[in-house]
């Protein structure tokens, strides 16, 4: 195959051509789009609904238009996936959140159209579908082209989407529907903790690496625990660490930070370790690779989330273990550019140290819990805790003894 185009000229001339002809090209691509569009929405105005290629509304069969048998083209009932919908409106009625129904589903092996896992996102939508009921919308919402080929998707005004009365034969009653409706936009809590927990974002379990959580039990004791230890409407359970006790997990953590801050023979010894340390002879290029790397895999990851928000709740995991790498690579990198800046500068004396503590130790007593947080961020806190209780931690204090204002870290194990 052989394609005739002419030659692609530079001259000034040439490139104004050129210009002149992809815009003429690009707006006759809009008007294509633009009149399918319209043929689309005309069709489903006399009561054809243009579908897609997609796998389809979870509860129906597709028949395509068979001109021979005049036959127009229509959505048709498979009972099996029916009786399913009329379950998942049931058990909304019942009062189960849209969590607990797709757990339920995901346990008992039910999958969606696709043969994926239901996601609570999804099912909210299923549930929140007039079709059910043989009401069809159409256009209920528009793709914005942007630039790179990148689409934005948002929801139409109420008064341009159409709907299509007939195409989709109705598995449940509109009253049923109604009351579904009242159900999922009923008041729920906002998922924040409503008091502060010190230690909430900062530490992973030692078993998984996943994150742990805030969880109120019996309306009054606070605990944290693996967010892979409860089960997720998509996500199984996978890890088995036990809750840990908040008051508990916080007052130790507390008590190690609060003395290796102020304690002045602690943060010497290790000011001074790192003066006295040979001259390191890694620049940190690998180091800085690796980040490089990760962050790249974190990005891919927010897009993965960006095109599927479905599975949002699995790829999140991944993202959150990818980031706490990085961070755990950022903080050696910046431990290792602390002794490149420090090493063999001026050394430090007892009495700079003794000053540093001396006016950091009163006001760790007297913190409140949002001090204290701002305080273990500002530190770069970050902590693991096993199943038997033991955390790990690690610390950068700040260094304002040093004139260039560089950190050192610290281990610490409470």
């Amino acid at each position: 195959m052989e394609f005739d185009s002419p030659p692609i000229s530079t001259t000034h001339t040439g490139s104004l051509v050129n210009f002149v002809t992809g815009w003429a090209d690009a707006l006759e691509k809009e008007k294509i789009r633009q009149r399918t569009m319209d043929g689309k929405r005309a069709a489903a105005r006399g009561g054809i609904l243009p579908v897609g290629t997609g796998a389809g509304l979870f509860g129906y069969d597709y028949e395509p238009r068979d001109r021979a048998k005049k036959r127009k083209q229509a959505r048709t009932v498979n009972e099996a996936e029916a009786a399913i919908v009329r379950r998942m409106f049931g058990m909304a009625l019942e009062g189960l959140g849209v969590n607990t129904i797709a757990r339920t589903l995901n346990n008992e092996g039910i999958r969606g159209k696709t043969g994926k896992p239901w996601h609570p996102w999804t099912l909210k939508n299923a549930l929140s579908n007039p079709a059910y009921t043989g009401m069809t919308r159409y256009g209920k919402e528009a793709t914005k082209l942007l630039a790179g080929n990148k689409r934005e998707r948002h929801n139409r005004p109420e008064e341009d989407v159409i709907y299509v009365v007939g195409f989709t034969p109705p598995i449940i009653d509109a009253s049923t529907f109604e009351r579904v409706q009242a159900h999922l936009q009923r008041p729920r809590q906002s998922g924040q903790a409503h008091r502060p927990y010190l230690l909430l974002g900062i530490t992973r379990c030692a078993a998984c690496g996943t994150g742990m959580v805030g969880q109120l039990v019996g309306g009054s004791i606070r605990y944290y625990r693996c967010r892979a230890s409860t089960a997720q409407a998509a996500m199984p359970r996978t890890c088995e660490t036990k809750y840990k006790r908040m008051d508990r997990l916080d007052e130790r953590v507390w008590a190690a930070v609060s003395k290796a801050v102020s304690s002045p023979d602690f943060i010497y010894d290790r000011l001074s370790a790192l003066q006295s340390a040979p001259a390191p002879t890694d620049d940190g290029a690998a180091l800085r690779a690796k980040v490089k790397g990760l962050v790249a895999e974190e990005r891919g990851l927010l897009d993965a989330i960006r095109k599927a928000p479905s599975a949002a709740e699995i790829i999140s995991m991944d993202l959150e273990k990818v980031a706490s790498q990085r961070k755990a690579l950022e903080r050696e990198l910046k431990a290792m550019d602390a002794s490149n800046g420090h090493h063999g500068g001026a050394s430090v004396s007892n009495a700079d140290v003794v000053a540093f503590c001396g006016t950091v130790k009163p006001y760790l007593k007297a913190m409140a819990v949002e001090k204290k947080r701002e305080l273990l961020c500002l530190l770069g806190f970050e902590a693991t805790v096993a199943e038997d209780g033991e955390v790990k931690a690690s610390i950068a204090v700040p260094s304002a003894i040093y004139p260039t204002h560089h950190c050192t870290n610290m281990g610490m194990t409470t």
